[in-house]
């Protein structure tokens, strides 16, 4: 319950907001691919980092091998950069992974009226802006009831402990 708590009494920040209408944004861009597939820019993030996950080598911490006699130990240092290369990929997927899977969530949780506001706002043709539907979201108590705006206070502040 005290967590609760502290998501109301939350400040949402300046750089909050705006990191989370980035995502929500990446979350509203539609794109079609060669095999008439459609997805958003927030998927195509997810799957090129996943790619470049699986282009990374996966050198092992144990492995010495490079690092031979009179080399100074330079060996080691190239096995350490892989591993911290690869890992920060790894923390970068699962950070935008799980981004997608609360926007899902936040989403489903708005009513169907509610939804198709905040998708209308986002349209490229009639130019809305981000701002426009972070407007809507965390302001308009006529369109998003109490309990969403906590769940997006919680959302911004799970955002910005991952980074």
């Amino acid at each position: 319950m005290m967590a609760a708590e502290k998501i109301e009494r939350k400040e949402v920040t300046r750089e909050e907001r705006r990191q989370f209408e980035n995502y929500l944004k990446m979350y509203f861009t539609q794109y079609t691919n060669n095999e008439g597939q459609r997805f958003s820019k927030l998927e195509g993030m997810i799957n090129c980092q996943k790619a470049k996950i699986d282009e990374m080598p996966a050198i092992s911490g144990t492995d010495y091998s490079s690092k031979g006699i009179g080399s100074g130990g330079k060996g080691l240092d190239i096995v350490d950069k892989f591993q911290i290369d690869r890992s920060r990929a790894k923390r970068r997927y699962r950070k935008l992974k799980y981004i997608k899977m609360i926007l899902d969530s936040y989403l489903v949780m708005l009513d169907q009226k509610d939804y198709k506001i905040l998708k209308m706002f986002y349209n490229e043709e009639k130019k809305y802006t981000v701002r426009d539907i972070a407007l809507v979201v965390s302001y308009s108590e006529d369109y998003v009831k109490e309990r969403k705006r906590i769940k997006l206070d919680w959302l911004i502040e799970k955002t910005e402990l991952m980074v």
